[in-house]
């Protein structure tokens, strides 16, 4: 497969979503996670079932991929800009009624931008734009009382449009290499914080209220800064938006968390910050090796992946070293509390031996190599740029590139075929057929009804009719079909006409198969002799009759061998669909290598179905055309 590619554990993954909701039950707060860390509409929506209070995002881009998923609830952490910004989040607003959502504002200029948003919406008065009043330092943010009282003042001369609903801060911002001064910083913010919260409380005292902050590092200095200004209120929620703490990595979050244990800030029975554990894992690639004189080796990983940059990334944090034909050492347990890091305590066979000195230059292997350790695990919304510094070789042939793997199970080997691991998988697989099924006899049934509607009106129909089928037919029949499916799917909701994956592939896929239906149809009336037609007129039928036993039959048997070929080619066509993320067979596939690495035994079986479902089609459309037109048409 191609290089990078990111995976989740999904079982590291869920250990930690337990233990921060654990967290945040204890404490009384909810949690709305940034969306932004993995920026996947899947792991939100499945964190809002898990029992998120919402979903943050960080633009208006952001937004509408997960309003667009059924993620309603939001929090906008950031100001949108100008009022441009404010007609496109309007028009979003709009497209989406029954979104739930709360944006920043920590300025005049920023509310009007927020009131032009509502106005394009068309929101009714009952139902206006919620805004939290941003306090900060260090960014965005209002700096003193003044400026809190001028936002209060802007939101309150558009009522109907607008609403107050709550504080917002985000403690990250005032943080310092300084444990003791970042500790003094926040508690001055939320001081400012809780002080923004009573000027808003003064002018809506019956309205539920929000006070929202906490990223992945200080959330327990945020709980203990709001969380009493909360339950002092009574009417309010504190809401935490941290998002990178359900992912964590061996870098950044690792000293943050260490700090937060440290301090004893996370309080939760008896479990610890220290229990989180990396989620994500990254696959590289070594490409080349500098020798003289010697350097870091580039790894094709993208540009700065979530903190580990060229100087952070080196030979000694990487998880496994893999080369070429050799097998994938066994996997590492997972790290408990009070071991090495990145390694089990206790066992020293599973600690890492040193790198073996040079042959004939004794002493320089200890100075020059470290153990192979752990490689962080990153952040999905952060690319990799990094560089690993190989073990210095004599001169001679260069080998083929490392494959760098950030996760603990070794990928898929080609020498040996496993189709078992598929088994699995079984239920995806029925899915994913019956998926495509059901797409190509949709698409099927609306090509059809448009091939005889469109074929009987170029035959009959006025001039114009004519010449804009033909347009149809030689638009469709002349580009690619995956534009025209992209067209569907991304365009058209520009025009606000929007729709699901399955129905934009049904739709373009019935307007492909429609275009080569008229041709069929009308190749196939076209061969109707009209002395025919006319000897039925002649003998007093109907036009009626005279189409359902004079020209349908031997139109019928005429056109039924190019239907159904046109019919198995659609079938295959809607792997298409895979690309607008519709869950057919082709796409299903995708989704099973990704989590299995068994690329050729995953097409292989993907494959098998499509040749199976085609034989079938054939084999039921001979025998259909055996038994109806086996005896010739009467004249």
């Amino acid at each position: 497969m191609a290089l990078p590619v990111l995976t989740l554990d999904e079982e590291a993954f869920a250990a930690n979503r337990d233990l921060i909701f654990a967290y945040a039950r204890r404490h009384g707060v909810a949690l709305a996670p940034h969306a932004k860390t993995p920026m996947a509409p899947q792991i939100a929506a499945g964190l809002m079932e898990a029992g998120a209070w919402g979903a943050t995002v960080a633009n208006l881009q952001q937004a509408a991929v997960l309003l667009r998923a059924g993620v309603t609830r939001l929090i906008l952490g950031n100001e949108i800009g100008g009022l441009a910004s404010g007609k496109r989040l309007g028009a979003l607003l709009a497209a989406h009624p029954d979104a739930d959502l709360r944006a920043f504002a920590d300025s005049p200029a920023a509310v009007e931008t927020l009131a032009a948003a509502a106005r394009a919406a068309g929101r009714p008065p009952e139902n206006p734009l919620a805004v939290l009043v941003e306090v900060g330092a260090g960014r965005g943010g209002a700096r003193d009382r003044a400026a809190v009282e001028a936002i209060l003042t802007a939101v309150l001369l558009h009522p109907g449009l607008l609403v107050l609903d709550g504080v917002a801060t985000y403690e990250g911002a005032v943080a310092t290499s300084d444990p003791a001064e970042t500790a003094a910083n926040i508690a001055t913010l939320m001081q400012r914080t809780a002080e923004a919260f009573a000027l808003v409380r003064s002018l809506a005292p019956e309205r539920p209220l929000l006070l929202t902050a906490g990223g992945s590092a200080f959330f327990d200095m945020v709980v203990a800064g709001l969380a009493p200004v909360a339950e002092t209120d009574g009417n309010a929620t504190l809401v935490l938006r941290s998002g990178a703490i359900f992912f964590h990595d061996h870098g950044v979050y690792e000293r943050a968390l260490g700090a937060l244990d440290a301090r004893r800030g996370f309080a939760c029975g008896g479990a610890a910050a220290a229990d989180f554990r990396p989620a994500l894992r990254l696959w590289a690639e070594v490409l080349t090796r500098p020798r003289f004189p010697p350097g870091p080796a580039p790894v094709g990983g993208g540009a700065d992946p979530a903190g580990a940059g060229p100087r952070h990334l080196r030979l000694r944090h990487a998880r496994r070293l893999l080369r070429p034909g050799s097998a994938p050492p066994a996997a590492n347990p997972p790290r408990r509390r009070g071991a090495a890091r990145g390694w089990a305590a206790g066992d020293p066979a599973e600690r890492p031996a040193r790198l073996p000195r040079r042959a004939g230059r004794p002493g320089t292997g200890r100075r020059r190599h470290r153990r192979v350790r752990n490689l962080p695990s990153l952040h999905l919304h952060r690319p990799l740029a990094g560089a690993v510094r190989p073990r210095r070789r004599r001169a001679g042939p260069q080998r083929l590139p490392h494959l760098l793997r950030l996760t603990r199970d070794g990928p898929a080997s080609m020498q040996t075929l496993n189709f078992q691991q598929l088994w699995r998988y079984q239920d995806q697989l029925i899915d994913g057929t019956l998926h495509t099924l059901l797409l190509t006899l949709v698409a099927a049934a609306i090509g059809t009804a448009i091939g005889v509607a469109a074929a009987a009106a170029v035959r009959s129909g006025p001039r114009p009719v004519r010449w804009a089928i033909r347009g149809y037919v030689e638009l469709i029949r002349n580009t690619p079909s995956l534009i025209q499916l992209f067209v569907v799917f991304f365009v058209l909701p520009g025009f606000g006409l929007r729709m699901g994956a399955f129905e934009a592939a049904s739709i373009a896929l019935g307007l492909y198969f429609g275009a080569y239906c008229t041709e069929i149809v009308r190749a196939g009336l076209d061969a109707i002799p009209g002395s025919q037609v006319e000897a039925g007129q002649c003998l007093g039928l109907t036009r009626w009759q005279v189409f359902r036993h004079i020209v349908l039959p031997p139109a019928l048997r005429s056109v039924y061998p190019a239907f159904t070929s046109q019919f198995v080619l659609l079938l295959l066509g809607t792997s298409l669909a895979s690309q607008i993320s519709a869950e057919e067979l082709f796409h299903t596939g995708g989704f099973i290598e990704t989590r299995t690495y068994r690329s050729f035994e995953v097409y292989a079986v993907i494959c098998g179905i499509y040749f199976a479902l085609v034989m079938t089609f054939k084999l039921l459309f001979a025998a259909v055309g055996h038994l109806a037109f086996r005896w010739p048409v009467r004249r």
